[in-house]
């Protein structure tokens, strides 16, 4: 029994829910020489997009300032029938200090990992905004119950 992929996606009320109740994604950027590198993050999700606290003397943070695309992983689920996910790609952008949605994306950020409103001074960190430019999600809790393990995927 084939179930189309369609009725496999997140909602867009499932898929805000989601991406503001996970705490770590895996970001992946490509380097100069073509080589990716993949490394798992905290982020919040605000305001239509992915925010970052990234170390700005890091490997990776090079890879963000270079504004090349990058591919961002949201999982959870043990067993086949519990998996869930999101996979995105966009462009970093950095964000200026004094952006008012970057203070509110902050704030969240703060809370979220700390339970605090404000985090001390973070100098050695800039915050990255990315914004998706491709979305694409899964909910295997949606196939239907009953159905064996032969369930496929329809192109749909």
């Amino acid at each position: 029994m084939a179930v189309p992929r369609s009725r496999l996606r997140l909602t867009d009320e499932e898929l805000e829910r989601f991406l503001t109740e996970q705490r770590t994604l895996r970001l992946a950027t490509v380097g100069d020489d073509g080589v990716p590198h993949v490394v798992p993050l905290w982020f919040v999700w605000h305001d239509g997009a992915i925010w970052l606290n990234s170390l700005a003397k890091s490997e990776r943070h090079g890879h963000l300032r270079a504004g090349r695309p990058v591919g961002l992983v949201l999982d959870d689920g043990e067993r086949y029938e519990e998996l869930r996910g999101v996979r995105m790609s966009g462009r970093p952008e950095i964000v200026a200090d004094d952006d008012p949605v970057r203070v509110e994306a902050y704030r969240r950020f703060a809370r979220k990992y700390f339970g605090v409103d404000e985090l001390p001074n973070q100098r050695s960190y800039e915050t990255v905004r990315i914004v998706p430019d491709e979305v694409a999600s899964w909910d295997f809790r949606k196939i239907p119950s009953g159905a064996d393990k032969k369930v496929g995927l329809s192109k749909d």
